[in-house]
């Protein structure tokens, strides 16, 4: 993602909150190398300071630490949970790429509903059940080897 500075300038000097209610990620190519991510100090001119106030508006962490072009950081990976990205490994470029190739794992938690049913996410079609497939599947088991270790039924 190589935006025009005009198009990073627009998007960043709306200063709106991204209104999205949980993880908040942008990735990409935001091509200020006069931006010290660690210390959030920048030159003092419209671009920088519209990306300043974007990424403390919303809250937003640089996970990239590494030059990804030359002996800067040119790429980001920005998070509003400080715990949204880890093992990020820095690579050659990829293909006909003139920027490292970043390499991470976002991590995202998903919410766990009681009864998933009542809010219309899971749907039980019994009549589409391959029923010979399951029996096989259970008739093959192991039992004794699956259960060796529990002393009673509730320690399944």
């Amino acid at each position: 993602m190589n935006l025009p500075h005009y198009c990073t300038l627009h998007v960043a000097s709306e200063k709106q909150n991204i209104n999205i209610k949980y993880f908040k990620a942008i990735i990409g190519d935001l091509n200020l190398p006069e931006f010290d991510w660690h210390s959030l100090t920048h030159l003092c001119n419209a671009l920088y300071n519209a990306a300043a106030d974007f990424v403390c508006y919303n809250g937003l962490s640089q996970f990239i630490t590494e030059p990804t072009r030359s002996n800067n950081i040119l790429d980001v990976v920005l998070c509003s949970d400080v715990l949204g990205c880890e093992y990020i490994n820095m690579h050659p470029p990829s293909g006909n790429s003139d920027h490292n190739t970043a390499v991470f794992e976002v991590n995202l938690s998903l919410p766990i509903y009681k009864d998933a049913s009542a809010i219309g996410l899971v749907s039980t079609n019994y009549s589409k059940a391959d029923w010979d497939g399951i029996n096989s599947y259970l008739a093959n088991c192991n039992w004794n080897v699956i259960f060796a270790d529990c002393a009673d039924v509730n320690q399944y």
